[in-house]
């Protein structure tokens, strides 16, 4: 799991200490496992066993929460659903996003797969709905080959990779071939990547990227160097 900020100032809240024991550790459960972008898959049976309470409880205390909380449109608080943390991303330092920065790239794709379940991020967020445009659900340019070229998440590809060589239309067509898991696997990989190679001239070209779906491959860090003399015993 990864290293979260907490907000210490979260118990001098009134919110936050109106709220009762259960809820309190429900709602530090949520953020401690939700994802990137705040999203929470709700299995209200595993919050009931890691928090030792029964699952009608943690329901109630659920709901206790939805000031802080939004539920995917249509939906009830039910296993299987989605919830966000309203303010999840600005007590991460993550706001404003920017889809420049390769954390946020990942954060800005995370939500645009469920934008159409959380209509009312944006304006929540006071972003602007075109950085979030539903991801795999119309949005897009047809080509006249039955292909539905996905232009603004290959814009936040072709950002986030930084490294702007190739026929991009091309490269557009091809990417927009790709599933919806193979997408989220670039995001997930594109910053582990250009860590372990920094300088983008030996990273490989876009193309050779997509062709090879090098996203599966394993992120080798080389040793640093050293010019400590060898010795002999």
């Amino acid at each position: 799991m990864p290293n979260r900020f907490t907000k210490t100032e979260k118990w001098d809240d009134i919110w936050f200490k109106s709220l009762t024991p259960l809820q309190k550790v429900c709602f530090i459960f949520l953020c401690d496992r939700c994802d990137l972008a705040g999203f929470y898959e709700l299995d209200l049976d595993d919050m009931a066993y890691r928090i030792k309470a029964t699952e009608s409880d943690i329901l109630g205390a659920v709901e206790g929460l939805l000031r802080g909380l939004i539920i995917e449109k249509g939906k009830k608080i039910e296993s299987g659903n989605f919830v966000w943390i309203k303010n999840f991303l600005y007590h991460q330092r993550n706001l404003p996003l920017n889809p420049s920065n390769n954390a946020h790239a990942s954060i800005i794709f995370h939500i645009s797969t469920k934008i159409n379940r959380f209509p009312d991020i944006p304006d929540i967020l006071g972003a602007d709905k075109g950085l979030f445009s539903s991801y795999g659900k119309g949005k897009g340019n047809g080509n006249g080959n039955g292909i539905l070229l996905k232009t603004d998440e290959f814009e936040k590809f072709w950002i986030a990779y930084d490294k702007k060589v190739g026929n991009k239309k091309k490269l557009l067509k091809k990417f927009s071939k790709l599933s919806d898991k193979e997408i989220e696997g670039i995001f997930k990989y594109i910053p582990k990547y250009k860590e372990a190679q920094p300088d983008k001239k030996f990273r490989k070209n876009p193309e050779t990227f997509l062709n090879n779906k090098s996203w599966n491959d394993e992120i080798i860090i080389a040793e640093p160097k050293t010019n400590d003399p060898i010795v002999e015993f």
